[in-house]
């Protein structure tokens, strides 16, 4: 498991901020993940540059050597090259190792993350709501990390999630993908809203529009 430090900090400034009950706030992605995953794809970028050098490095060494040799083998002005770049070299692969680490490193941190469904694939229609709302059930958050929303709607649908007592709402819109930070144990539940309504002659009442699929998995 990973302690999501980012993820604690910006939940408790939106604590600390919000005076309502009621706080907007979404990741369209996961921040530190995507943060991690452009890192590597950096570090890789500048890996790949340094081995360039390096081969084209080593290149010139070939060459100076060749011509050394037809210099006599002797040349002291065409051996000290040899032996800047040499050096220059021996940076590169230590830099090239460094960064290998790094990247090996932030692999790890992002494989150390779990995830476990909580709900996939699934299908309400007006009959599931009371008063434009669903209370989805939730299992135990043993830690902090995030809910991975996504949902496609025939007409405009949104999640709240209570984090202690703040409601985290999601954009209402037929469709998204949105990741919600949770701290640990402080969710006690979720809910989805439907915000298009049609008056019910049959019950007196405005029931939501159309059907609604989602999928949501928790991330730690």
């Amino acid at each position: 498991m990973i302690a999501l430090d980012r993820l604690s900090k910006g939940l408790l400034v939106l604590l600390l901020s919000v005076s309502c009950l009621s706080g907007y706030f979404y990741w369209q992605d996961s921040v530190d993940r995507r943060t991690s995953l452009d890192q590597i794809r950096l570090l890789e970028d500048q890996m790949r540059t340094s081995n360039q050098q390096v081969a084209s490095l080593n290149q010139e060494i070939v060459r100076l050597e060749n011509l050394n040799v037809i210099e006599g083998g002797n040349n002291q002005q065409l051996l000290s090259q040899i032996e800047l770049l040499n050096s220059q070299i021996a940076t590169l692969e230590a830099q090239v190792k460094s960064v290998n680490s790094e990247i090996l490193a932030l692999t790890q941190t992002i494989n150390l993350q779990r995830t476990s469904n909580i709900a996939t694939s699934l299908t309400l229609d007006y009959t599931k709501f009371t008063n434009t709302y669903y209370l989805i059930p939730l299992p135990p958050i043993n830690y902090e990390g995030y809910f991975r929303i996504s949902w496609l709607a025939q007409a405009r649908y949104g999640f709240v999630v209570q984090v202690f007592d703040i409601n985290i709402t999601t954009p209402s819109q037929v469709s998204g993908v949105f990741d919600v930070p949770v701290a640990q144990n402080a969710t006690t539940n979720m809910m989805i809203h439907c915000y298009d309504t049609v008056y019910n002659g049959n019950g007196g009442q405005y029931v939501c529009v159309g059907t609604v699929t989602y999928s949501i998995q928790y991330w730690y």
